[in-house]
């Protein structure tokens, strides 16, 4: 799957397909030991994406380097929305459940914790 992934990211044609090969480079990374630091980073910076100027716990110790403009100056939504039914992309709520389970694994317990209960987990 990764020669795949990595194609996609070396040539973007649309912000969702671009996103989701972030998501998938990201669960492929989580499986080796030297990629899971970067695999949680990216997951963090996904889930800011959508809310980058939120007041969640996990937003404030966000390793994403994000600007300050928001994710629609990126995409108009048109084009994000322009594969919706073909990509599978999940909720963002299952995005941060996903890092918060990702945050647990790798002993980030307080990060993890305040995603849950952010969730009501």
């Amino acid at each position: 799957m990764t020669p795949y992934v990595a194609r996609v990211l070396e040539h973007p044609a649309n912000w969702m397909v671009y996103s989701t090969a972030l998501l998938e480079r990201s669960w492929l990374d989580f499986g080796s030991s030297y990629g899971r630091e970067r695999a949680v980073m990216q997951l963090q910076a996904l889930v800011d994406q959508h809310h980058p100027s939120s007041s969640s716990p996990s937003s404030s110790s966000s390793f994403s380097s994000s600007s300050s403009s928001s994710s629609t100056d990126d995409a108009p939504v048109h084009v994000r929305l322009r594969y919706l039914h073909t990509i599978f992309y999940p909720a963002q709520w299952e995005l941060k459940r996903d890092l918060a389970e990702r945050y647990a694994s790798l002993g980030v317990v307080a990060s993890a914790a305040d995603l849950f209960l952010e969730l009501a987990m």
